[in-house]
């Protein structure tokens, strides 16, 4: 009789746990959903909210926005690691890891004669992860400020690692990195992009290396059109290589720029054509970037 009341009290407990766990996993569901709509202003939808022992939660298929307007962001996977004792040590939710698993993007710049400025939601401080990892992100960017035609790339296979390191005497300092390849499309490759550095949260100092390779410049013309007509000046390739190393102190800014033209070819003439205005003006700006200590 006593392994029977035994048994059906560990029974009552477990489904009470059980109710209980899916009471507060839906409430903590709809918490999250109401804070991301406020800080962003957006619609936002989550599949699943669950949680793991010790202090994992895990959030499946979220979304902020509709695919149907110019800002839309999904995300397969997101799980976030609390770190209890520091947050019950600093009287504040500490998160020690958070990872982001494949992440896309969608942003439409429009013309600035349509751009409308949209409300922000309000403003709140959302805790900081002490690792913050994005991986196999992609991004859809579309241009249509452009004045010869809109343009569109994808940052895609877009990995990327952000570390936060701080004592109880100073704010911190932040590394990070992220890599990713320019794409026109979904296959054809246009570029590679590389980011590094770090920055100091208290005294605002800052080292960061920015680096742009195999960037196709005749797909990325429209943003140097007005200075070359690429169609005119007979380019059948161009490409470049762009470093940008930034340093900083104080929330003031210090950039050494490098843009360097690592390979072009201009379409063949035909017999008895002679080059125009547009092929001289390209060939002769091409020589001067090649004079000037390769491409400064």
């Amino acid at each position: 009789m006593r392994i029977r009341t035994k048994f059906f009290l560990i029974l009552f407990l477990t489904l009470l746990v059980s109710e209980l766990y899916q009471v507060l996993v839906i409430q903590a569901k709809k918490a999250l959903i109401s804070e991301l709509q406020q800080a962003t202003s957006q619609a936002v939808s989550i599949e699943d909210l669950s949680y793991h022992f010790p202090g994992t939660f895990q959030i499946s298929k979220l979304e902020i926005g509709e695919r149907k307007d110019q800002k839309y962001l999904s995300v397969d996977r997101v799980s976030v690691s609390l770190s209890f004792f520091q947050s019950l040590w600093m009287r504040k939710l500490v998160m020690s890891r958070m990872q982001i698993v494949r992440p896309k993007l969608f942003y439409e710049r429009e013309a600035r004669q349509k751009r409308q400025t949209s409300q922000s939601g309000s403003a709140k401080d959302f805790p900081v992860a002490q690792r913050l990892e994005i991986l196999n992100g992609s991004i859809d960017f579309i241009d249509r400020e452009l004045a010869v035609k809109k343009l569109g790339v994808t940052i895609a296979r877009l990995n990327s690692l952000l570390l936060l390191k701080n004592n109880n005497r100073s704010a911190g300092i932040m590394a990070f990195s992220a890599d990713a390849d320019l794409l026109q499309g979904e296959a054809s490759e246009i570029g590679k992009i590389r980011i590094n550095g770090w920055i100091d949260l208290e005294s605002h100092a800052t080292q960061a290396r920015i680096e742009a390779r195999y960037l196709d410049g005749i797909y990325f013309y429209p943003y140097y059109s007005s200075w070359i007509d690429v169609g005119n000046a007979g380019f059948q390739k161009a490409q470049f290589d762009f470093l940008a190393d930034i340093s900083g102190l104080d929330k003031k800014f210090v950039a050494s720029c490098k843009l360097e033209l690592t390979g072009n070819e201009f379409n063949p003439l035909v017999q008895g054509q002679s080059f125009n205005e547009q092929q001289k003006m390209a060939k002769l700006v091409i020589e001067i970037l090649k004079a000037a200590d390769n491409g400064r």
